[in-house]
């Protein structure tokens, strides 16, 4: 799995080397439409088998997985559709169109994970949008207050998790995780600094399919059947322990950082970056968003395109310089 992985990472940087900011996001935002036209068409074809990847009758999760897939695969698509700018007015009523479906079908699959990630996401536009303008101290002030606002968003949804469980249709533990949460922390401690390995733990429909023996013992400690942390933090633990957790975090913070820098001169990579990272931290709550490979494809491609410093090597002929 690890080299899974890396292949991703290496195939974003190129993705973001071998091509423009806005080119790439447009390749995203498209991908989520061509996910929602495979969704409709497997449901068209098969609506008992994968109708319930959508809000239709049928048991079945969906060609691609299970409905919170297509809604979080939908939000980071979304991210990259708003970052979208173009004078053109018939690229203008392209960027619209991407943005329009792939919101539209967040909405409609019933996914709570994917609602709260799209309203996130939707508070965030118009102050990322006023904060492009900005330069100096203001930058710095309207920064101050963007994280002042967001910390009181923060603290009053806490304060009311219930009601907020409630209108999402779901329960206050959100729908049984709490009780995976708690038996995955003895099984950390066993193997706490390095965990058991990345790959060697979870039930990932894309990797192993067998689960293992440490899956096998949370789920009896938690009494519910689970395949994976239903957490960035607690779906890394076990696998990559202490010293993961602090990569992840690491890497968290180089894009923060780098979407927070790049304004003046990558807006667009920077806005980009992000609502990347929002969707991943809020959706991150009740989904392993780093494990997943759309989520891990995003976040290195949206750090590397925020870097300050081009990846695209440019050749300059100077007097001095042969060829």
């Amino acid at each position: 799995m690890t080299l899974l992985y890396s292949w991703i990472a290496l195939f974003a940087c190129i993705c973001v080397a071998q091509t423009d900011t806005q080119t790439l996001l447009r390749g995203i935002a498209w991908g989520g439409v061509m996910l929602v036209a495979v969704t409709l068409i497997s449901v068209v074809v098969d609506p008992e088998r994968f109708g319930g990847g959508l809000l239709f009758p049928g048991s079945g999760p969906g060609v691609h997985g299970s409905r919170g897939v297509v809604a979080y695969s939908l939000v980071l698509a979304l991210c990259a559709a708003l970052a979208r700018r173009d004078s053109r007015w018939l690229r203008r009523i392209e960027i619209g169109l991407t943005v329009l479906v792939n919101l539209t079908v967040v909405v409609i699959a019933p996914s709570a994970t994917g609602r709260v990630g799209v309203v996130a996401i939707l508070l965030s536009v118009l102050p990322l949008a006023f904060i492009r303008r900005l330069h100096g101290r203001r930058l710095v002030w309207a920064w101050a207050v963007i994280v002042g606002l967001a910390a009181v968003v923060v603290v009053v949804g806490i304060q009311n998790a219930d009601l907020i469980a409630a209108a999402l249709d779901r329960s206050a533990d959100f729908s049984g995780r709490f009780a995976v949460w708690q038996a995955i922390i003895p099984a950390w401690l066993e193997a706490p600094i390095l965990g058991y390995g990345f790959g060697a733990v979870w039930f990932y429909g894309w990797w192993r399919l067998d689960g293992s023996p440490v899956l096998t013992q949370m789920n009896e400690a938690a009494k519910i059947y689970f395949y994976h942390g239903h957490n960035i933090v607690f779906d890394v633990l076990p696998q990559l322990g202490a010293l993961g957790l602090v990569a992840v975090l690491l890497l968290l913070g180089l894009l923060l950082v780098r979407g927070v820098r790049g304004f003046r001169e990558l807006p667009d990579a920077a806005t980009w970056a992000v609502l990347t990272l929002i969707a991943i931290v809020v959706m991150g709550i009740t989904e392993p968003m780093l494990s997943v490979p759309v989520g891990w494809f995003c976040v290195v491609a949206a750090t590397a395109a925020s870097r300050r410093e081009p990846l695209i090597l440019t050749r300059t002929d100077t007097p001095g310089n042969p060829g």
